[in-house]
């Protein structure tokens, strides 16, 4: 018993990044994006590692990815440094496999 509470305070003074669970479903979270000088809401559509994200029809394709980095051609290296898209979530793994960037349509 001694050990445990000894080592108790250690562990409840660690926080939980609960966020990193979270970015792995891209359906879970929605982003603001502005297009056009207008502020949308978003969200990556497409569950890794099968990805195949398709908007629903109150959305408008914005982009289509295969990986969290930005630009999604990018390549990490100690030369050059890769955005992490927060939102995009698991990469896709399978060959022309994409998710895509859907953010509701703007009502005319």
């Amino acid at each position: 018993l001694v050990p445990l509470l000894f080592f108790l305070p250690l562990f409840t003074a660690i926080p939980f990044n609960i966020s990193s669970h979270l970015l792995t479903d891209s359906t879970d979270l929605t982003f603001f994006k502005v297009i056009n000088g207008v502020n949308r809401t978003c969200q990556w559509v497409g569950t890794a590692p099968f990805c195949n994200g398709e908007c629903a029809s109150d959305y408008d394709e914005i982009e289509r990815r295969q990986t969290l980095y930005t630009p999604p051609d990018c390549v990490q290296n100690l030369f050059h440094f890769c955005t992490i898209d927060p939102y995009f979530g698991e990469r896709c793994t399978f060959p022309f496999n994409s998710k895509a960037i859907c953010c509701k349509k703007v009502k005319q």
